[in-house]
């Protein structure tokens, strides 16, 4: 997958302020979407504890 250089700068800008708010949750990788390849989605680990889980998705 091929990503560019806006991307790449969206996704650093995103996963930094991911780890201010969630700094159990870590990166894992980058993959295209299942539906379109052209959707870039942001693996990252989920918390451990269940209500932050619940913050990371809303």
């Amino acid at each position: 997958m091929r990503i560019n250089f806006k991307q790449q700068e969206l996704i650093e800008k995103l996963l930094k302020e991911l780890g201010v708010h969630f700094p159990d949750v870590r990166f894992v990788d980058i993959t295209e979407g299942p539906e379109n390849p052209d959707n870039v989605w942001i693996n990252v680990t989920e918390p451990e504890d269940e209500d932050r889980e619940i913050e990371l998705t809303e």
